[in-house]
């Protein structure tokens, strides 16, 4: 595949695998999902979604065949949504404290840096650059709806589209 692009003259497709933490339950309980080998599977087939609705096509399906959602599931789902999102900002590491939530862009991130440069000058009490590079943005709540939203928001203002 990458043989074929350098021959076309394409640039050869950046995977980046984003880090997370953030301090959730976030896991198939094996009181909903007691089969080891189902949760390998959703596990893998979670890993390799690509887009929204990879994620709702399998939310649908997790909840036909085992029924209503238990927080920890919801979670994960929430988790790879993020995930999904910082894969296209090429985001290496994600870290979410009480107040502050910090992003790592890796080198070939599409991210504009006159951009976030400006979103830091007109923000500066939300928005600021650590010495180390970290793009660090201010946060009222810590679950991963909020933190999702926040992402969404700088995707938006970066122009950094997400299928």
């Amino acid at each position: 595949e990458d043989a074929i692009r350098a021959l076309k003259g394409e640039q050869k497709k950046i995977e980046i695998e984003p880090e997370i933490t953030m301090k959730i339950a976030s896991f198939f309980p094996v009181s909903y999902l007691p089969d080891v080998g189902e949760r390998v599977q959703l596990y893998r087939r979670l890993s390799s979604v690509e887009g929204h609705e990879s994620i709702s096509e399998l939310e649908t399906e997790i909840r036909d065949r085992f029924g209503p959602l238990p927080d920890e599931v919801n979670n994960l789902l929430g988790l790879m949504t993020i995930k999904l999102y910082l894969k296209h900002l090429h985001v290496v590491r994600m870290s979410c404290g009480p107040k502050r939530t910090s992003l790592q862009f890796a080198e070939s991130t599409p991210a504009s840096p006159q951009k976030l440069v400006a979103l830091i000058s007109s923000k500066p009490k939300e928005y600021q650059m650590t010495p180390d590079q970290k793009f660090v943005f201010a946060v009222a709540d810590t679950g991963w709806q909020a933190q999702l939203r926040e992402i969404q928001r700088l995707c938006e203002y970066l122009e950094v589209p997400v299928p």
